[in-house]
């Protein structure tokens, strides 16, 4: 089941528009007892739209997941304000089908394509983080390995990392999301001390920037980089809910400091029925939700 809204700021403070479901004609089947659909915003065919990725995962015992499908959306509209996306059969940017449960896509290696980061999110290597260079739109053989690029996660499972350029000085950091197994969690944050064509991560710091978890518990918690509030530098959205079957939140932190300086606020919690991707579907200048 697919739902988008509408982000919307006023006066500092974030809301969404009203849910709209099966938006732009990606028309997913409900899923069943246990499935799970994660849809991902992401210009595929180097066009200037955004296409969509949706990954489909099953729940074997949780907080495990075994992939199911990945399927890609291509958006064919020619009106950037109005997104149609048509399902395109078959696989044919060689998506690996065994593997893939969370898709995140960046430009990790600056050369004007999306490369694909996936946490193998199960039960026998929980700790994984898959990667696979675009190479000229084929995604080839993954990368097996727990430290891509000098990275490092310490004893925080799950891995779901978000990249963007938080300090201003042209390549990607990442925030990691996940949980611990024993331990409170923590916003986990790695700088690029390389390039943005040879990215390189520094040492885990934690809760950087003022940031704090929202709730105090052991709980997974999820992140999306993006201008909220449209003035110049990137703030925060982020999920966090209680490993098993407990309660999540969704909370806002607005960088009140600089590009180059960012300095977060104290979080404000939103009201959502979903949590999904971040991104600009509709070319009016503001974040929409994917989910």
């Amino acid at each position: 089941l697919l739902a988008l809204t509408s982000m919307v700021t006023a006066q500092d403070t974030l809301y969404f528009d009203n849910v709209v479901f099966d938006a732009f004609g990606i028309d997913l089947p409900a899923a069943s007892a246990g499935h799970f659909y994660h849809v991902a915003p992401v210009d595929l065919d180097l066009d200037g739209d955004l296409d969509a990725v949706v990954s489909e995962r099953m729940a074997t015992s949780l907080p495990s997941f075994e992939p199911v499908a990945v399927t890609y959306y291509q958006n064919n509209s020619l009106d950037p304000c109005e997104p149609q996306y048509d399902l395109v059969f078959g696989n044919p940017y060689n998506f690996d089908q065994n593997s893939i449960r969370y898709p995140v896509f960046a430009d990790i290696d600056g050369d004007g394509d999306q490369d694909l980061f996936s946490s193998r999110f199960g039960p026998l290597a929980f700790e994984e983080l898959y990667f696979y260079e675009n190479s000229d739109g084929f995604f080839s053989g993954e990368v097996d390995q727990t430290d891509p690029f000098n990275f490092d996660n310490g004893d925080v499972l799950g891995l779901l990392p978000e990249f963007c350029d938080i300090d201003n000085d042209g390549d990607l950091d990442m925030f990691l999301g996940g949980s611990r197994s024993s331990a409170p969690h923590h916003f986990w944050f790695y700088r690029n001390e390389g390039t943005a064509q040879a990215p390189s991560f520094g040492e885990m710091t934690t809760d950087p920037f003022n940031l704090a978890p929202a709730m105090n518990s052991n709980s997974f918690i999820i992140h999306q980089c993006a201008d909220m509030d449209c003035d110049g530098d990137y703030d925060l959205l982020t999920q966090e809910w209680e490993t098993g079957s407990g309660p999540f939140i969704v909370s806002y932190y607005q960088n009140i400091g600089t590009p180059e300086e960012p300095d977060f606020d104290a979080p404000v919690e939103i009201d959502l029925l979903v949590f999904g991707e971040l991104a600009d579907l509709d070319g009016d200048g503001r974040q929409d939700m994917l989910g």
